[in-house]
């Protein structure tokens, strides 16, 4: 089972899997297709600044 609070290995694959018909058009699928790589990529680019910053501000 995934976890839908957490997102590696959890809500981020199922994003991922959105933009493939095979898992989209599935009727248990809510919302259907999305291109998921691009809100992958954001939210990637989100934690790594996250982990920089929060490494800064450690080392005060």
């Amino acid at each position: 089972d995934k976890d839908p609070n957490k997102w590696d290995n959890n809500v981020a694959s199922m994003l991922l899997k959105k933009s493939n018909p095979e898992f989209y058009q599935d009727e248990v699928v809510l919302h259907g297709y999305c291109r998921g790589v691009e809100p992958y990529n954001y939210v990637k680019s989100v934690y790594s600044h996250y982990d920089h910053y929060s490494n800064f501000m450690d080392e005060k």
